[in-house]
């Protein structure tokens, strides 16, 4: 292991004769700035960098490349505010550490979405942020800290984000762009970028074998991306009163590689026959798609703890559990399915699956059925096929939202809730009471806690 030794404060980079200037110039997006470094011999930079006097919360860049001219990125930045910043200098075994240098960020662009407090008299605080992306045509991911203040966007370019998650082991958002040419949900691009605003990876409709992306796309720890896509396939419904070869769409995973090459698919009709559903025939209700142009609605995937999939099905109002290698339906949680549960833990419009902080399955509730949302947990037992109700927790009217939603735990005593429909994000306690609630303009699928980000990570 490499050591390495430090100047004294009298030996700063005048009598180091390492750094010729340093310049801090402005990037195209408002909440990133460019620090261009100007050496006299080649070197790694590092900087650490702060709002002016609050130098114990600054954020550390990872050290470049060796270079005589690098740029270094800073991101994560209030507007209107006044940064001071340190740059630590690389140079075979010695670390030599500058003066302070100071910026002042620029205002935000007027098209970004306002974020106004639902609760001004809350003292409620929290490290980290939150992270939406709203849906209009022209979409931003945002992400805001506990001031409800943008410290991150990210244009679309114009187009729809149907989706997005954000994965913190690579610090990368997924995000699903556009309208499907062919189907009335998804979209007709899959884009990977990083914090900076660079594509890792990025498909259009016509490059995918499985195109009609819906609903969820994410990475895995491993770094591979999976999906949720529509899955057709012909059956005889003559039995049923329609025809003898009817195409129904189901749901169906996709994983691959961020060269795009699929490593593992599944379908639901190993699981499942249309025939076996008595609505299979029903015609469209409600502006919604008729069962055979979408059976179950497939709206988000997960990890279990054991790396196989947890996924939900908004129509049929089930989670199932499916082997992430032979693709066997391990369980079916929910109505008619075929786990023994409590029937409060039925769900009324179901997404969101995921393990929470305490290692239990949560989903989101919508509540169609009586106009509550809710947050549910359960312990599964597999082997007996049977659950139990652990949370239930129930969020005030004025946040139910019919469609969409999610509800993530921040800490154990805090929910953080996604309202699509009431365009609001409210932290919780663990009886469903707001404690912090932000309201915007515009719809979003999910609110995310992203508790903290290393940005000293090696990057993708």
């Amino acid at each position: 292991m490499s050591s390495f030794s430090s100047c004294t404060k009298d030996e700063l980079l005048n009598s180091s004769d390492v750094l010729k200037e340093v310049i801090v110039k402005d990037d195209s997006n408002k909440l990133r700035n460019n620090v261009e470094i100007q050496l006299k011999e080649p070197a790694a930079v590092q900087i650490e960098y702060w709002k002016s006097g609050s130098e114990g919360e600054a954020l550390t860049t990872p050290f470049t490349e060796d270079g005589l001219n690098p740029v270094v990125k800073l991101i994560l930045l209030e507007p209107d505010t006044v940064y001071d910043f340190r740059l630590t200098i690389k140079k075979e075994a010695t670390l030599f550490h500058s003066q302070v240098f100071s910026f002042h960020t620029r205002s935000l662009p007027d098209n970004l979405s306002p974020f106004e407090n639902q609760l001004p008299g809350s003292t409620f605080r929290f490290k980290g942020y939150i992270s939406i992306a709203t849906k209009p045509e022209n979409s931003y991911l945002y992400m805001i800290n506990d001031q409800g203040k943008i410290v991150w966007y990210q244009s679309a370019d114009n187009k729809t984000i149907v989706n997005s998650t954000f994965d913190p082991v690579h610090n990368t958002f997924q995000c699903i762009l556009g309208q499907n040419p062919n189907e009335q949900f998804g979209g007709d691009e899959i884009l990977v970028i990083d914090l900076y605003g660079n594509i890792i990876f990025k498909r259009t409709y016509d490059e995918l074998k499985n195109p009609d992306v819906h609903h969820d796309f994410r990475r895995l720890p491993n770094g591979d991306l999976i999906t949720i896509n529509r899955y057709k396939k012909a059956f005889d419904l003559s039995s049923k009163g329609g025809g003898t070869n009817e195409i129904v769409n189901g749901d169906g995973l996709t994983v691959m590689d961020l060269n795009g090459n699929i490593k593992w698919e599944w379908n639901c009709f190993s699981a499942i026959n249309p025939l076996d559903y008595s609505f299979i025939m029903d015609e469209p209700q409600g502006g919604h798609l008729s069962p055979r142009q979408d059976l179950l609605h497939a709206n988000s995937v997960s990890l279990d703890t054991d790396g196989n999939y947890l996924m939900t099905f908004n129509r049929i109002n089930q989670l199932w559990k499916i082997n992430s290698t032979t693709g066997e339906v391990i369980y079916k949680l929910g109505v008619d399915g075929d786990v023994d549960m409590p029937q409060e833990g039925y769900t009324s419009g179901i997404h969101s699956s995921h393990i929470d902080l305490d290692g239990e399955i949560m989903v989101i509730d919508n509540g169609k059925a009586n106009q509550q949302t809710r947050a549910l947990s359960f312990v599964v037992d597999e082997k007996a096929k049977t659950a139990v109700l652990k949370k239930d927790i129930k969020f005030p009217t004025e946040l139910f939202t019919m469609n969409q939603g999610s509800a993530y735990m921040m800490d154990s005593q805090h929910i953080l809730l996604g309202s699509t429909m009431s365009k609001t994000m409210a932290i919780t306690d663990m009886s469903g009471n707001p404690v912090w609630q932000y309201q915007t303009d515009e719809k979003f699928f999910r609110a995310y806690y992203i508790d903290k980000i290393d940005l000293t990570k090696s990057p993708n």
